[in-house]
């Protein structure tokens, strides 16, 4: 069995500086704690829950959790994005699943405050 990776990418869009966290698949509850510089989560095991924590996600600055890229709104896309078609090419650009994939985690979002 192969041990999850997770992955930060720190990218600017046309509106926002943003930062892109891999997170495990059966993440729940994730939530941002700037004074840790961590986020933390739920992960569903096979014996229960397991809390999830990732630290150094970018240091000194303020981070708020807009959703997953697989499940972005209209209006959380157009409040960082000039397009749907810029969050595209960004997206392919750094390699980030835009689209839900079973196996290959999901990109949580952040924009930098």
């Amino acid at each position: 069995m192969s041990t999850f990776t997770t992955e930060v990418i720190k990218a600017s869009s046309s509106r926002a500086e943003l930062v892109f966290i891999k997170v495990p698949d059966s993440l729940n509850d994730l939530a941002v704690n700037n004074t840790s510089n961590s986020v933390t989560g739920t992960i569903a095991t096979m014996g229960g829950t397991e809390r999830w924590t990732f630290k150094n996600i970018s240091p000194n600055k303020f981070l708020k959790f807009i959703g997953y890229s697989h499940k972005l709104s209209e209006e959380d896309i157009e409040e960082v994005f000039s397009s749907r078609d810029e969050f595209y090419k960004m997206c392919k650009h750094h390699e980030i699943l835009y689209n839900y994939s079973a196996y290959t985690g999901k990109w949580a979002v952040f924009v930098v405050c």
